[in-house]
């Protein structure tokens, strides 16, 4: 099987709501079991695959979201609705920040 990463843009955007930021996909054709969210290296990554116009092949799309090293995968709540991903990411996540001293 021949696999391919395309580097085709996934539309998208980031929307700020009081408690919580969506990181929104649209993904037209891909069904739900071929779409993937994971957190590495405080990165949000979305993938989603579909098969390939050649026989046998599978074509792969990804985007990242820079989200920062606090956020697990405990923290995000996915969803897909209308060849829409969505993502919730809540903003207060009760992680105790440090007061830096100044020299």
């Amino acid at each position: 099987m021949m696999i391919s990463r395309k580097n085709y843009p996934m539309k998208g955007g980031i929307c700020e709501k009081r408690n919580y930021y969506i990181f929104s996909v649209n993904l037209p054709g891909f069904e739900r079991e071929n779409i993937s969210t994971d957190i590495e290296n405080g990165f949000l990554i979305i993938s989603a695959s579909t098969k390939g116009e050649e026989k046998d092949s599978v074509e792969t799309y990804q985007r990242r979201f820079y989200i920062g090293h606090s956020v697990t995968e405990a923290d995000i709540k996915p969803s897909y609705k209308r060849n829409v991903l969505r993502v919730f990411i809540p903003k207060n996540l009760n992680h105790k920040s440090k007061n830096m001293a100044f020299a």
